[in-house]
Protein backbone atom coordinates (compact mmCIF):
# COMPACT_ATOMS: atom_id res chain seq x y z
CA UNK A 1 0.00 0.00 0.00
CA UNK A 2 0.95 3.59 -0.62
CA UNK A 3 0.78 5.35 2.82
CA UNK A 4 0.71 8.44 1.29
CA UNK A 5 -1.93 7.56 -0.23
CA UNK A 6 -3.34 6.37 2.58
CA UNK A 7 -2.52 9.15 5.09
CA UNK A 8 -3.86 11.68 2.69
CA UNK A 9 -7.40 10.13 2.57
CA UNK A 10 -7.41 9.81 6.46
CA UNK A 11 -6.62 13.13 6.47
CA UNK A 12 -9.88 13.93 3.96
CA UNK A 13 -12.09 11.82 6.25
CA UNK A 14 -11.26 13.76 9.46
CA UNK A 15 -11.31 16.75 8.04
CA UNK A 16 -15.18 15.92 6.79
CA UNK A 17 -15.92 14.45 9.77
CA UNK A 18 -15.25 17.64 11.67
CA UNK A 19 -16.62 19.66 9.17
CA UNK A 20 -20.19 17.63 9.30
CA UNK A 21 -19.93 17.68 13.41
CA UNK A 22 -19.54 21.89 13.32
CA UNK A 23 -22.91 21.75 11.00
CA UNK A 24 -20.96 23.65 8.39
CA UNK A 25 -21.82 20.52 6.20
CA UNK A 26 -24.89 18.73 6.61
CA UNK A 27 -26.22 15.24 6.29
CA UNK A 28 -28.88 13.52 4.30
CA UNK A 29 -30.73 12.99 7.58
CA UNK A 30 -30.64 16.72 7.70
CA UNK A 31 -32.16 17.88 4.84
CA UNK A 32 -35.77 17.95 3.82
CA UNK A 33 -37.33 17.85 0.53
CA UNK A 34 -41.10 19.08 0.41
CA UNK A 35 -43.43 18.53 -2.70
CA UNK A 36 -46.79 20.00 -3.40
CA UNK A 37 -48.69 18.80 -6.18
CA UNK A 38 -49.44 21.31 -9.25
CA UNK A 39 -53.07 22.55 -7.69
CA UNK A 40 -51.23 23.26 -4.26
CA UNK A 41 -48.92 25.37 -5.63
CA UNK A 42 -51.33 27.20 -7.84
CA UNK A 43 -53.59 27.61 -4.78
CA UNK A 44 -50.34 28.76 -2.80
CA UNK A 45 -49.61 31.21 -5.60
CA UNK A 46 -52.82 32.82 -5.48
CA UNK A 47 -52.92 33.02 -1.89
CA UNK A 48 -49.99 34.94 -2.01
CA UNK A 49 -51.42 37.61 -4.49
CA UNK A 50 -54.06 38.45 -2.00
CA UNK A 51 -51.83 39.22 0.94
CA UNK A 52 -49.52 40.74 -1.63
CA UNK A 53 -52.42 43.31 -2.55
CA UNK A 54 -53.74 43.65 1.13
CA UNK A 55 -50.52 44.82 1.98
CA UNK A 56 -50.32 47.25 -0.92
CA UNK A 57 -53.70 48.31 0.27
CA UNK A 58 -52.67 48.65 3.67
CA UNK A 59 -49.18 50.73 2.98
CA UNK A 60 -50.29 52.64 0.07
CA UNK A 61 -54.35 53.44 1.39
CA UNK A 62 -55.55 52.99 -2.24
Amino acid sequence: MDYKKLIVAGLVFITVQFLISAHIFVTFSEMAAYAASKDNLVQLVNQLDRIEKKIDKIILGY
